[in-house]
C-alpha cells in the first residue's frame, strides 16, 4: 500500500514508537505498519492489569490491541469563582441554567466563555460534545461511537444551534478563527469566565508567565450540565518497529511509559489522569495542585460519560470545524446544513 502525503514518510523513516493521534493510528493499521500488543500483553499479564481492561478495549480493533494509553481524559470546565460570585451564580445543573448563567455573567460585565473555532475548535467542541452527550440515550450513544457516520440527528442539530448562540452572544470577539492559545489566554487573563478543558491546564493557573499571580486560587472546576464529563482514553503509543529487535525495544519503552511508574510520573509532572486507580496523587502534588485532586473527584462523581469529538470522529471531520463554524455563525449555513456537511465529510472515509 502506498501512502502519499506531506505528513508521511517512507516506511524506513517510521519511528519505532509512534503516537497514534490525529489519524496516525488509522494510517499505520491500514498500511500494516504497526505491530499489535496482544502477544506482549499475554506474556506480561501484570502490565495488562496496570493498564486495565477499559483502556485496552478503547484501543482494540477486531480483537487486536494496536496502541497503549498512559492517560485518561476526564474533562469538565474551569470557571472563575470571583466572576461567578459577582454574577450571583453557581455551576449549572442543566443546559438551560448554563445559558442563563451566561446571560447573568454578561449582565455583570463579564465575557462568559473562552471559545475558539480555529485549529480543531477544541474548547468549543468540548461544549458541543457535552450538549450531545448529556441529551439522552441517543445522544450519549452517538458520543460513544467511534467514527459516527450520520450527524443528521436532533441531538447534534440542537447542540449546534446552542453553540451558535454561544458564539454569537457569549464569547470573546476573537473566538471565530482563534486557536487554543487565544482561548487559554482569555481565561487565564480573566477576559472570560469559563473554559472547557482538561486537568493538564491546571499547572498554567499558577504559572505567572501565563496567568496573574494568585489566579489559581480563583479557579473552580465543574462537570457539565446533566452531571456529564468527557471520559475517554488517549490513543497512546503504537509499535512501529521494523525488526524483531526494534519491536521488542519499542515494547519495552512503551511498557515503562504506560505501566504504573510511567503513569505516576505523568501524573506528578504532567497533571494528567492515570488510567489505573492504583496511581494516586502524592501529598506534595495535592498541596501544590489541589485543583487537580478536585478534578479527579469531580470526574469520579460524574454519572454521564462520553468521548470528545476529537476522539471519535474521522480526522477530516476534525479539520472541517474551522470552516463550518463561521458558516454557522454568519448565517451561510443552518445547523441542519452543517450536520449534512459533516455527514458528507465523514462519508469520504468509506
Amino acid at each position: 500500500m502506498k501512502i502519499r502525503s506531506r505528513f508521511w514518510r517512507p516506511r524506513g523513516d517510521i519511528p519505532d514508537v509512534v503516537m497514534g493521534k490525529n489519524g496516525i493510528n488509522d494510517i499505520l493499521i491500514k498500511g500494516n505498519l504497526a505491530t499489535p500488543f496482544n502477544d506482549y500483553l499475554s506474556q506480561d499479564p501484570e502490565w495488562a492489569k496496570e493498564i486495565g481492561d477499559e483502556a485496552l478495549a478503547a484501543n482494540t480493533r477486531d480483537g487486536k490491541v494496536w496502541s497503549i494509553s498512559d492517560q485518561k481524559q476526564t474533562v469538565g470546565y474551569f470557571y472563575n469563582k470571583e466572576m461567578f460570585d459577582k454574577a450571583g451564580i453557581k455551576p449549572a445543573q442543566t443546559w438551560d441554567e448554563f445559558m442563563s448563567n451566561n446571560e447573568k455573567l454578561k449582565a455583570a460585565g463579564f465575557v462568559p466563555l473562552a471559545l475558539m473555532t480555529g485549529e480543531n475548535a477544541w474548547t468549543t467542541n468540548l461544549i458541543l460534545a457535552s450538549i450531545v452527550g448529556t441529551s439522552g440515550d441517543a445522544g450519549n450513544k452517538f458520543m460513544n461511537t467511534l467514527h459516527p457516520s450520520d450527524f443528521n440527528t436532533p441531538e447534534m442539530i440542537g447542540a449546534l444551534n446552542q453553540v451558535k448562540t454561544m458564539l454569537e452572544k457569549y464569547t470573546t470577539k476573537d473566538a471565530l478563527g482563534a486557536g487554543y492559545a487565544n482561548a487559554a489566554n482569555n481565561f487565564c487573563q480573566a477576559k472570560a469566565a469559563i473554559i472547557a478543558n482538561g486537568p493538564w491546564m491546571i499547572g498554567d493557573f499558577s504559572d505567572t508567565t501565563k496567568c496573574a499571580a494568585g489566579f489559581d486560587q480563583k479557579v473552580g472546576i465543574a462537570a457539565f450540565p446533566g452531571n456529564g464529563m468527557i471520559s475517554s482514553y488517549e490513543v497512546g503509543y503504537m509499535n512501529g518497529g521494523k525488526t524483531q529487535e526494534t519491536r521488542d525495544a519499542a515494547e519495552k519503552f512503551i511498557r515503562f511509559k504506560t505501566g504504573l511508574e510511567g503513569q505516576r510520573i505523568a501524573l506528578e509532572f504532567g497533571n494528567v489522569v492515570p488510567v489505573s486507580d492504583q496511581v494516586q496523587p502524592s501529598e506534595a502534588l495535592k498541596q501544590k495542585y489541589p485543583l487537580l485532586v478536585e478534578s479527579i473527584e469531580v470526574g469520579n462523581q460524574s454519572q454521564v460519560h462520553y468521548g470528545s469529538l476529537d476522539s471519535i470522529v474521522y480526522p477530516n471531520v476534525t479539520d472541517a470545524w474551522k470552516l463550518l463554524y463561521p458558516e454557522l455563525v454568519f448565517g451561510k449555513s443552518t445547523a441542519e446544513e452543517i450536520a449534512k456537511k459533516l455527514t458528507d465529510i465523514a462519508a469520504k472515509n468509506k
